[in-house]
């Protein structure tokens, strides 16, 4: 069972649980359990930071380790004939605890739709979302351009991730995500601002009019704020 994993399901579970009942109190305008919760929504999201925190420390650790090891056996560090890029990997906290917030104008691409926002508790659904999206409304010829898009491991999108999206040194699957019902899946084994530089990329490729796609990161408290809260961010 992947502890982890499970974990973080029941932290964001808590964080949507707090979220609704402070919604519920604003509707009844009982501003004394909304302050009380408040207090709680700070805890759980620093119960969320300490948990992505040692999930990072944890995967550096054994990087380190296997680094270490293959250097001892004289194996070399680096595959390039592999395809995919052995840069150094890069320290950083997961504990900044960001999702991504992508605004679609459909009508500056031509398309009679209102604006689309699209804002998940956890950036690779938002990340799945957005492309399942543009598949949708651009046609399935659009899968061959997103799979152009190349990140520092690969393609960012395959059908076959059993293959493309493998660690090479030790056999595990990098974290992906299915895109909609296409079959074609995403890479989601990266940072927030590695996700929203990727789908810079995507927009790119795919044509739409600069500037009508806005993807920033956004902080979670912020994201529960707005959805339960309706402050707008």
């Amino acid at each position: 069972m992947d502890y982890s994993a499970v974990m973080k399901t029941q932290i964001n579970n808590l964080l949507e649980e707090i979220g609704q009942q402070m919604q519920q109190e604003l509707t009844t305008k009982n501003f004394r359990n909304v302050a009380n919760l408040a207090i709680f929504l700070k805890r759980a999201e620093s119960l969320q930071s300490r948990t992505l925190a040692l999930e990072t420390e944890f995967e550096e650790l054994q990087a380190e380790l296997d680094a270490s090891n293959a250097t001892e056996k004289g194996d070399s560090i680096s595959h390039p004939s592999n395809g995919y890029q052995s840069a150094p990997r890069k320290v950083q906290s997961r504990a900044e605890n960001k999702t991504l917030r992508i605004e679609i104008d459909w009508s500056a691409n031509g398309r009679p739709k209102d604006m689309e926002v699209i804002a998940l508790p956890m950036a690779a659904d938002g990340m799945a979302t957005f492309l399942a999206r543009m598949i949708e409304e651009l046609g399935p010829d659009s899968i061959d351009k997103l799979a152009q898009v190349r990140i520092n491991r690969g393609p960012l999108i395959s059908n076959y991730p059993d293959k493309d999206f493998v660690n090479r040194k030790n056999g595990k699957k990098y974290g992906h995500k299915e895109i909609g019902k296409t079959g074609y899946y995403v890479l989601t084994n990266n940072q927030t601002s590695e996700k929203r530089d990727a789908l810079k990329q995507v927009c790119g490729k795919l044509g739409l009019i600069p500037g009508s796609v806005k993807i920033r990161e956004l902080p979670k408290n912020e994201l529960y704020m707005e959805r339960y809260l309706s402050i707008e961010i």
